[in-house]
């Protein structure tokens, strides 16, 4: 005769049981590995490929390329995904143009973050937010004037590889543009032209 303890246990791998013959009659679930590449690249030309106050002028061609590459793995449920995306621009030669230094090699990264001017004159500063959306930048930010005026500004821009132009509309009606390239993932240097008020070169660190 079985003892009361015994019974019990018994009866409590049914479920058990049951449980895991339903889950063996489930269908499993797919899983892949799904690599990716895709690849692009232009010609362009360039008017001032150093981006300096005054510099080269004429009609500078360059090649630029893009490549990203990623894989995929999981199923219906569940999907892990990794990929890299790297970019170059590179001025093709042109008797008498030195113009090298120009060349970019750089991962794609994204604009979001804060970006803060690290080269105005002193008493002088500007700073902005940015968020980019399928290489389109929308941002607002604040600036003080040597003179210690203050306001707002709003930014709008493209970001292309390592290049990327913004626009600013300051709350007192002034516009500037900013065509800078990715010196690496946290700095970017170039001409900021404000209207009527000239070029300049500035640069711009992440914070």
């Amino acid at each position: 005769m079985r003892s009361p303890s015994l019974r019990i246990h018994a009866q409590s791998r049914r479920p058990l049981a049951v449980l895991l013959a339903l889950a063996a009659l489930l269908p499993a679930a797919p899983r892949a590995v799904e690599p990716a590449i895709h690849a692009e690249a232009t010609l362009g030309v360039d008017t001032n490929p150093l981006r300096e106050a005054g510099g080269e002028q004429g009609a500078y061609p360059f090649l630029g390329a893009i490549v990203d590459v990623g894989v995929a793995h999981g199923g219906e449920q569940t999907t892990l995904k990794a990929s890299l995306s790297e970019g170059a621009r590179i001025f093709l030669p042109i008797a008498g143009a030195d113009v090298a230094d120009a060349n970019v090699l750089a991962s794609r990264l994204d604009l979001d973050g804060t970006w803060a001017a690290t080269s105005q004159p002193v008493g002088s500063e500007m700073r902005f937010t940015l968020k980019e959306q399928n290489s389109q930048i929308l941002g607002a930010g604040t600036y003080r004037e040597v003179a210690g005026t203050t306001g707002a500004l709003a930014v709008a821009g493209v970001h292309s590889g390592a290049a990327v132009t913004l626009e600013l509309a300051y709350d007192n009606g002034t516009k500037a543009t900013y065509a800078a390239l990715l010196t690496d993932s946290t700095h970017m240097s170039g001409a900021f032209t404000v209207q009527g008020a000239g070029t300049s070169i500035l640069e711009f660190a992440r914070q």
